[in-house]
């Protein structure tokens, strides 16, 4: 009886320990309590929809056929989505980027993450890693971007989202130009108890073969949609 009462004690002083050594944001406990207290209120749940131009809906005309927009009519009333995506946004945001590659903007940089942040959304849908990718793909002599650098810099931005109270989802781009950064992408957010969404699985792109057309902007609309409403 004294040794399993011993060892009792011993296993939760270990629990203690752990917790208290845990660092970073909680999980999306917080998150899951504004979009809850939402529901019972009745109060629109506000969704922003942030990253690059795939969620800025690049190449596709017209407003409505656009990734947020869909997104919005899919989940009715009972929401209000909006788009925060800037076209050629990265996750990378420290170092050498603005220097070598000016057509690239770090996400966590721009006037888009700041209203998005300032809006005080119930739920962030944050996909990010096109271009990190193309960078990372790229000599690293020219561009001195490593995964590493990417794994630093997007950590730091989902710590800054999950910050805000909001409920974070993280969704893989619907194009990347290496697996390294899919895989550090669902990493990140298994760290930080964040949901994945994968919008990558036969989605329709454009002429580019880059961003979606109106099809595939549909299609990452309703994987986002059942994942909210999951």
């Amino acid at each position: 009886m004294r040794s399993f009462l011993a060892s009792s004690l011993a296993f939760a002083l270990c629990l203690l320990a752990a917790s208290c050594s845990t660092t970073g944001p909680a999980p999306s406990s917080a998150g899951d309590s504004r979009v809850a207290a939402a529901q019972a209120s009745g109060r629109v749940i506000k969704v922003a929809c942030c990253g690059d131009g795939t969620s800025r809906g690049r190449w596709i005309t017209s407003p409505a056929n656009r990734y947020a927009a869909q997104l919005g009519s899919q989940l009715g009333s009972g929401y209000s989505v909006r788009s925060f995506g800037v076209n050629d946004a990265t996750a990378v945001h420290h170092g050498p980027v603005p220097e070598f590659r000016d057509d690239l903007l770090p996400y966590a940089r721009t006037s888009e993450w700041a209203s998005a942040k300032a809006w005080a959304p119930d739920i962030i849908v944050l996909m990010l890693g096109t271009n990190d990718s193309l960078l990372v793909e790229e000599d690293e002599n020219k561009n001195k971007v490593t995964k590493e650098d990417f794994v630093r810099d997007y950590g730091r931005l989902l710590d800054d989202a999950t910050r805000t109270g909001a409920k974070v989802y993280v969704c893989t781009p619907p194009k990347v130009y290496n697996s390294r950064i899919l895989h550090a992408i669902e990493d990140l957010a298994s760290e930080r108890g964040l949901a994945v969404i994968h919008a990558r699985s036969g989605v329709q792109l454009g002429p580019n073969r880059i961003h979606p057309n109106t099809q595939g902007a549909g299609q990452i609309a309703r994987f986002v949609a059942k994942a909210i409403r999951r």
